[in-house]
């Protein structure tokens, strides 16, 4: 009997001496949990705080309890270097959104900064909305030294900062040519042409639209560079179109030749150019919106709709017509009317 409880008694020592080698152990690891689960990750001392709960972890061994210590301890320095990587992660993109935010502030520098302009015979306005914080739309509205007004609107292939730096040399390149020159938008548009062509490996181009208007007589001459066909809104409530194109994509080919076209403007006309983020604004379904929505739109207008009020009209069309699709292009519209007085224009 003696030696049967001395049995026991060694038995249950044995026992008591494993659990505690296995629950303080267990112990320590579940504290270690603890302590991480409640660790600020995005605390700037996320490494010195896992390397402190790391210390506390059961040694290594070759028994469960280490090789979960173990796994365990690999576990917090995967987390702490994906923590790492996604801070400089931030760091890089916060400073990239720095910069963009920077580029729209110049690019939006470089166009008209006046969206109304009201002159003799003559007013316009203007709107553009980029899809992302810069883009390859542009336009430009100013006199030339003959009198005439000018006119400019173009599209960029691309997105973002590319089509932003190509769009900054074109919009340059055709206004050293219309103020220092006495050119045709047809040898403007070649102009421009020749100059984007130069060291465009790339083969990036823009359609371009180039008008001067004479408020004294109600002509307009210009060129189109397969950019979109501009409307006009007659006073008679009618529309038409300017389908003339001058000649191919501005910029990929060198010595392209451009054609001059004129047209002429009664008082109470108003012409609207726009790039291709209102004809191929997409709805829900990724149908486009299309010429078809465009006549359909100026044809509803008011025959003394003023050119702010054909770019307020259009554009509630297209978000309208978009419903919760997303932008899916940079939207730039530029309206001029040939006012009959300057009192008109007001």
């Amino acid at each position: 009997f003696m030696i049967v409880l001395a049995t026991m008694a060694v038995i249950l020592i044995l026992t008591i001496f494993a659990l505690n080698r296995m629950l303080v152990p267990l112990g320590r690891l579940a504290t270690a949990v603890q302590r991480f689960s409640s660790v600020d990750l995005g605390a700037d001392n996320i490494k010195e705080e896992t390397q402190n709960i790391i210390k506390t972890l059961p040694e290594r061994g070759h028994d469960e309890i280490g090789k979960l210590s173990d796994v365990f301890q690999l576990m917090l320095g995967k987390i702490n270097d994906s923590v790492s990587q996604l801070k400089n992660t931030l760091k890089t993109q916060h400073r990239i959104e720095g910069e963009l935010q920077a580029a729209h502030g110049i690019q939006m520098q470089l166009l008209p900064d006046k969206r109304a302009i009201d002159d003799w015979r003559f007013s316009s306005y203007n709107l553009i909305t980029p899809m992302r914080e810069v883009g390859g739309d542009f336009f430009d509205v100013f006199k030339t030294r003959d009198g005439r007004e000018a006119i400019i609107i173009g599209d960029v292939s691309g997105k973002g900062v590319s089509a932003a730096l190509f769009m900054c040399v074109a919009i340059s390149l055709v206004r050293s040519a219309l103020v220092g020159t006495n050119k045709s938008p047809g040898e403007v548009m070649q102009y421009v042409n020749d100059g984007l062509a130069v060291r465009n490996e790339t083969c990036m181009f823009t359609t371009l639209w180039i008008g001067l208007f004479d408020a004294k007589t109600g002509t307009l001459e210009f060129a189109n560079g397969a950019h979109c066909s501009p409307i006009i809104h007659s006073v008679d409530g009618s529309v038409r179109w300017l389908r003339n194109v001058s000649g191919p994509l501005v910029g990929p080919l060198p010595g392209s030749e451009f054609q001059n076209y004129a047209a002429e403007l009664k008082p109470g006309d108003t012409c609207l150019l726009y790039t291709d983020g209102i004809l191929e604004a997409m709805n829900e379904s990724r149908a486009l919106f299309g010429e078809d929505r465009i006549e359909a739109t100026m044809k509803a207008l008011p025959q003394d709709a003023t050119a702010k009020q054909v770019i307020d009209t259009m554009y509630d069309a297209v978000i309208e017509y978009r419903g919760k699709a997303q932008q899916s292009d940079d939207i730039t519209m530029l309206a001029f009317r040939y006012e009959e007085t300057k009192e008109a224009a007001k």
